[in-house]
């Protein structure tokens, strides 16, 4: 989870700190809100495109086995769309 550190005593020390445990900026008081929000909107942006969950893996492929080779070069079992040959086909 991204941390905004906001603090009153701004120093060198304190931002580096802040920074060695995780804090994505580092913010002093007066607390400018529009800056605020503009870097909760960016970060949350940066989350959506960089984080996103990797695509679905397509599924396994269909190993054939030489029976289901059979089944379809066998004019008898082989399903009726492939009875039109080619020469039918093309006129």
């Amino acid at each position: 989870m991204p941390v905004i550190l906001i603090d009153d005593n701004l120093s060198a020390k304190s931002a580096v700190a802040a920074f060695r445990l995780g804090a994505i900026d580092y913010l002093s008081q007066p607390i400018n809100y529009d800056f605020l929000l503009m870097r909760v909107d960016w970060e949350l942006k940066f989350i959506r495109t960089h984080h996103a969950p990797p695509p679905t893996p397509a599924p396994p492929r269909k190993h054939y086995t030489p029976q289901d080779r059979e089944r379809r070069l066998n004019p008898e079992t082989r399903a009726a769309a492939l009875t039109v040959n080619r020469s039918q086909f093309l006129h």
